[in-house]
C-alpha cells in the first residue's frame, strides 16, 4: 500500500486525556504527558487501572490479616498473662481447694474460645472483602476490556470505510485515466472550434471595418445649375441650338472607378450618358437647358483616398471648358483645334 501523502495526515493531536492539542510530530501530551496514540493511551489506562485495583486489593488483604494478627495477638497475650497468673497463683496456692483451680480453668478455657470464634469472624469478614475486591477488580478488567473491544471496533469500521473510499477513488481515477484520451481529444477539437471562432471573429471584424470604411468613403456631391455663378459647374448649350447639352461638374474628389452614379429629379442616368476624368463629370443632357436648370443634378459615388491629383477649378473660354490650364474637349462636335490634354491624347486627324 502507498504511503499517505504528508499533505493528507492532520496537522495537531489532541490528548484523549486532557483535551490539549499537541503538534502532529508529538508522541507524548504536553500538558499531562499521556500518549497520543490511542491505542497506547488505552492500554496505559486499563493497565494502569488493574494495577490500582490488584493494589488496592493487595493492601485490602495485608490491612484484614495485620487487624486479625493484632486482634488475635491481643488475645494471646491476654491470654499468656492469664495463664501465667493462674500458674503463679496454683504454685502459691497449691493447697487451695481444687475447686477453684477447676473453675479458673474453665474460665480461660472460654476466654481462650471467645478469642477463636472473635478470629473466625474477622478471618471470614477480610475474606469477603477480599472476595468483594475481587469482584470489583473483575467488574473492572471486565469494563475495560468492553471499552478495548469498543475502541478495536469503531478502529475497524473507520478502518473499512477509509478502505472502502479508497476504493472508490481508485476506481474514479481509473475511469478519469481511461477517460483521459477522449478528454484531450475533446479538448483539441474545442481549442480548433475556439480558433475558428476568434478567425470568423477577426474576419467579421475586418468585414466590418471596411465596410465601415467604405460606407464612410460615400460621397453625395449636389450641382444647383441655375445658379450661373456656381464655380464647380459648367453648361454649355448645344451647338447651333440643335443636340445636346454638356453639363461640366467638378466632385470634390476623384470617385473610385465604377462607383459614380448621377441621378436628376427623381431619374437615374445611364451610364452612357456621361464620361468621368479624375474629379470631373461630364454629362450629355438632350432636352432643353431651362428644363435642366430646374432641378438639381445628384452625383453619388465613392471617392478614392489615393488619387491626390485633382482638378481644383473649371473655367470657359472662348466656347472651351478649361480644367486646371488644361483644355477640354467640345464634345458633340467637330474639334480640329483641340490638341489632347494629360488625360486625354489628341483624337487622330481624318
Amino acid at each position: 500500500m502507498n504511503a499517505e501523502p504528508l499533505s493528507s495526515l492532520p496537522k495537531e493531536k489532541v490528548c484523549y486525556g486532557c483535551q490539549e492539542t499537541n503538534l502532529a510530530t508529538s508522541t507524548f501530551c504536553s500538558k499531562c504527558g499521556a500518549a497520543l496514540d490511542l491505542s497506547t493511551f488505552v492500554s496505559r489506562r486499563v493497565s494502569a487501572e488493574l494495577k490500582d485495583v490488584i493494589r488496592d486489593r493487595s493492601v485490602l488483604e495485608t490491612e484484614s490479616s495485620i487487624r486479625v494478627f493484632e486482634r488475635a495477638f491481643g488475645w494471646m497475650k491476654l491470654l499468656g498473662g492469664f495463664v501465667v497468673l493462674v500458674l503463679t497463683g496454683l504454685s502459691v496456692f497449691v493447697g487451695i481447694k481444687s475447686y477453684s483451680f477447676s473453675l479458673a480453668a474453665g474460665a480461660a478455657n472460654d476466654s481462650v474460645k471467645q478469642v477463636a470464634i472473635s478470629a473466625n469472624n474477622e478471618i471470614q469478614k477480610s475474606a469477603v472483602a477480599v472476595t468483594e475486591a475481587g469482584k470489583n477488580t473483575t467488574s473492572t478488567a471486565e469494563k475495560a476490556k468492553l471499552d478495548i473491544q469498543k475502541v478495536a471496533e469503531k478502529l475497524s469500521s473507520d478502518t473499512a470505510s477509509f478502505k472502502k473510499d479508497i476504493a472508490a477513488s481508485r476506481g474514479q481515477l481509473a475511469e478519469a485515466a481511461r477517460l483521459a484520451p477522449e478528454i484531450h481529444e475533446i479538448q483539441g477539437q474545442l481549442n480548433k472550434a475556439t480558433q475558428a471562432i476568434q478567425e470568423q471573429q477577426k474576419t467579421l471584424s475586418s468585414t466590418e471595418d471596411f465596410t465601415r470604411k467604405v460606407f464612410s468613403a460615400h460621397t453625395n456631391a449636389l450641382f444647383a445649375l441655375d445658379q450661373p455663378t456656381n464655380p464647380n459647374v459648367i453648361v454649355v448649350p448645344p451647338a447651333g441650338g440643335k443636340g445636346n447639352a454638356h453639363v461640366y461638374m467638378l466632385l470634390p474628389s476623384s470617385p473610385v472607378p465604377g462607383t459614380v452614379q448621377l441621378q436628376w429629379n427623381i431619374f437615374v442616368q445611364l451610364p452612357n450618358t456621361y464620361l468621368v476624368f479624375q474629379n470631373l463629370v461630364m454629362f450629355a443632357w438632350g432636352e432643353s437647358v431651362d428644363a435642366l436648370k430646374t432641378k438639381p443634378i445628384s452625383v453619388s459615388y465613392f471617392a478614392d483616398s489615393k488619387d491626390k491629383d485633382i482638378i481644383k477649378t473649371l473655367s470657359l473660354r472662348d466656347g472651351r471648358v478649361f480644367a486646371d490650364d488644361q483644355p477640354m474637349p467640345k464634345f458633340g462636335e467637330v474639334d480640329p483645334d483641340f490638341r489632347g490634354n494629360k488625360w486625354m491624347p489628341a483624337p487622330p486627324k481624318p
